[in-house]
């Protein structure tokens, strides 16, 4: 399923899939099982004992019309405590689902709630299902790679056939699937019962994702050192018989996705609160991966090398396997939260950004500059321009309720998990090359025309002897778009990021885009290149583009014309109302939108100290400020800017004022000198002789013309002998006409 959109040559080596051979089978009930092998393990989906079902029937119904119409009944004995673990010490664990057909519909297998597996000399293949539970687990680790699907649920406990709520279907039970049933929701299950799997676990309705988990730790692990081709969650029809294009989630934690070589998968992920972050992690390369993302939070993509999205669809469906990152927002109705945040790094090493250290430096008070004194002067070795401590006890209260005080912020933020901390490292970071650009450009700071404060906060969180090498490259239908709030961050800091090419319209997919409140922030080494794609706010944010060595060119595409259309109201069930802001459905280039008044302008900051901006046909347009810093500005008429303009040079017209003076000068003299005699006023006389009218050499014809042309016009004009009409009687007859006559003729002109 995964491996074909993969870009890398053929490796016979590694084979991708596992067969298996009379799998083992268990029973769980209200308890955990643990497996050990020393050599592979195959395994089943579990037997839930209380939902298998016998042939025919087990109980008479009381229907009068037929009084031989028997019923079952089916109700799950699982527990929050059910599940198995799986261990194999020197092989590879295979669990297969016992049919096939069923990952993709509304009528699944599902596993126990609790998973693990663990194969350190061998692979893992699964397609699995977990069901709700709220002490559910997904843990999978594997010395050699990860394949197959591997989903937990977290549907409502209302939905499932429990023992205090029974599933009952009317009728006699044959080998096969029975007929769908309606459930309370309208919407029809397929096949609730299955000969050979029994009943499902989703009586009453489709599997739909809640915040079952909210508030729990643990995400859904899947760690490899070979590579990960798995897919982490799924979508299912919901009601594949009338809307087969109706879709619902299943999915119930953060993720944390780690491989040591590779990354080539999928994800349909759920964050259930705003401190959530999921993790997907590549050691060397990330590609062609689809990762869908609801809920609050962060994604986190990160590739030790390159950072490769090429897949190429034209379909859009929640389901297709297209390349992009995308941030959808909340599941709960009501939710007013924004969306899930992404960020993407590609070639930062293999420790990775030194956040610790940029830390230990703008955190602390200690670390400020004499102001009185130049940044690069030797005293103010190791300080910054600005500590952040202020904005770090903000940022605590918000995030985490940090009741303590401003001294013990540090220290508090010293002891919140890593990704945690990076977070706000980031937003610094970002601040810090904003306010260098825009140093840069103001001629009345302390710093104009020099970019030193942006280049030591990036020597701070990319040291120069980090061994990074590696890019974002986004082609086809590949981008990064958050539907309802949420940033996007790029940080390339040993390569360069490229968004489409040139000559190939890409679809509407492609692109950094934020629509909602959402700011789009790029930092690179290398060049960042647009090609035909595009860089948009959409419902206000700022962008921010700082390109290290490179240049920033903003595309070859045609130009978004935006036309004000009301913001599209979107009601749910309770009457919450949710703008949904339209999103432009072509266009290139790098933009700041605001459609309606009630959206606050975004700035864009572009900064280039190296390098060229260059506008490009696709235009860069700003409904707020710009700021533009770089050795070289082309393309400057496609720069539309709504408010203030800064770093954009003016050219300055020529001083042609001496010029029209000494124009005006000599027409002056011109005229003085010229003589005013009579002779001037005198009309011309123009004397025209034609030569001819055209016409060929004709030879002997032109004398013919000639000589009838001189003939009078009272002489008689005789015939010409070589017409091949011939006039008999006009004028005199002499005798040889007379000759031509016949004897009828002569008579008649006798008389």
């Amino acid at each position: 399923m995964v491996a074909a959109g993969d870009p890398r040559a053929p490796d016979t080596t590694r084979p991708r899939d596992r067969v298996v051979f009379s799998p083992f089978g268990l029973a769980v009930g209200d308890g955990a099982i643990s497996l050990t092998t020393r050599g592979d393990l195959g395994l089943l989906t579990a037997t839930d004992p209380g939902r298998t079902a016998p042939l025919g029937s087990g109980t008479a119904t009381n229907d009068p019309s037929d009084p031989t119409l028997g019923s079952n009944t089916a109700f799950s004995l699982w527990t929050d405590r059910s599940g198995y673990a799986l261990f194999s010490g020197g092989g590879d664990i295979v669990q297969i689902p016992r049919n096939l057909s069923s990952t993709t519909t509304a009528f699944r297998l599902h596993d126990p709630g609790r998973f693990s597996a663990v194969a350190p000399a061998g692979s893992i293949v699964t397609q699995i299902v977990l069901a709700p539970s709220r002490d559910g687990a997904l843990e999978l680790f594997a010395g050699g790679s990860l394949f197959g699907q591997a989903s937990m649920s977290s549907g409502a406990a209302s939905s499932l056939a429990t023992p205090f709520q029974p599933l009952w279907v009317e009728g006699n039970l044959v080998w096969g699937n029975s007929p769908a049933v309606t459930n309370s929701n309208g919407f029809q299950i397929a096949n609730v019962w299955g000969g050979a799997v029994g009943f499902s676990l989703f009586g009453f309705a489709v599997d739909a994702a809640t915040n079952l988990h909210a508030g729990a730790s643990d995400p859904i692990r899947a760690y490899a050192f070979g590579d990960v081709m798995m897919q982490i969650g799924s979508v299912i029809q919901t009601d594949p018989f009338n809307n087969p294009d109706l879709f619902t989630l299943v999915a119930a934690k953060p993720v944390d996705i780690r491989a040591g070589r590779d990354v080539l998968a999928s994800g349909f992920i759920l964050n259930n609160s705003a401190s959530d972050i999921s993790n997907v992690s590549a050691g060397r390369d990330l590609l062609n991966t689809t990762l869908k993302i609801w809920g609050p939070g962060l994604l986190q993509v990160s590739a030790g090398r390159n950072i490769y999205q090429a897949l190429g669809s034209r379909i859009v469906r929640i389901d297709q396997l297209d390349s992009t990152i995308n941030s959808y927002g909340p599941i709960v109705a009501g939710d007013r939260q924004p969306g899930a945040g992404i960020l993407l790094t590609a070639g930062a090493g293999s420790q990775g950004p030194s956040y610790a250290d940029f830390a230990a430096r703008y955190l602390d008070p200690r670390n400020l500059a004499d102001p009185a004194l130049p940044l690069l002067n030797p005293a103010n070795a190791g300080k910054v321009v600005k500590t952040y401590e202020a904005e770090l006890l903000t940022w605590l209260r918000a995030r985490f309720g940090y009741q303590g005080s401003a001294a013990d912020a540090l220290a508090y933020f010293w002891s919140l998990p890593i990704d945690q901390q990076h977070v706000f490292v980031r937003m610094v970071y970002f601040d810090e090359l904003k306010a260098g650009g825009r140093e840069y450009t103001d001629p009345t700071g302390p710093r104009s025309g020099s970019y030193v404060r942006g280049r030591a906060a990036i020597a701070a969180l990319f040291p120069a002897d980090a061994s990074g090498a590696g890019s974002v490259t986004l082609l086809n239908s590949a981008g990064i778009h958050t539907e309802r709030g949420g940033d996007v961050q790029v940080l390339a800091p040993a390569g360069g990021l490229t968004i489409g090419v040139e000559g190939v319209v890409p679809p509407w997919t492609t692109g950094l885009l934020t629509q909602g409140e959402g700011d789009i922030q790029v930092f690179s080494r290398d060049s960042v290149l647009l090609g035909l794609s595009r860089v948009f706010t959409t419902f206000g944010g700022d962008i921010l583009i700082w390109s290290e060595l490179g240049d920033i060119n903003a595309g070859r595409g045609a130009k978004t014309g935006l036309v004000y259309t009301p913001p599209r109201r979107v009601y749910d069930d309770y009457g919450n109302v949710t703008l949904s802001p339209q999103t432009p459905s072509s266009g290139a280039g790098i933009a700041t939108l605001s459609p309606i008044p009630q959206v606050p302008a975004g700035d864009i900051d572009l900064i280039a100290p190296l390098g060229t901006i260059d506008a490009g046909e696709a235009g860069i347009r700003a409904s707020g400020n710009i700021n533009l810093a770089a050795l070289q500005i082309v393309n400057a008429a496609n720069i539309a800017v709504q408010g203030t303009t800064t770093g954009l040079p003016t050219v300055q017209a020529p001083n042609i004022t001496a010029g029209l003076a000494s124009t005006n000068a000599t027409a002056a003299t011109q005229q003085s000198a010229a003589p005013k005699t009579a002779a001037n006023d005198q009309p011309s006389i123009i004397i025209v002789e034609f030569l001819g009218f055209g016409g060929g050499d004709r030879n002997g014809d032109d004398d013919k013309d000639r000589r009838r042309s001189q003939l009078r016009p009272d002489e008689p004009r005789s015939q010409d002998p070589s017409s091949p009409v011939q006039v008999i009687g006009a004028g005199a007859l002499d005798q040889a006409a007379l000759d031509r006559l016949t004897p009828q003729e002569r008579q008649r002109l006798v008389h």
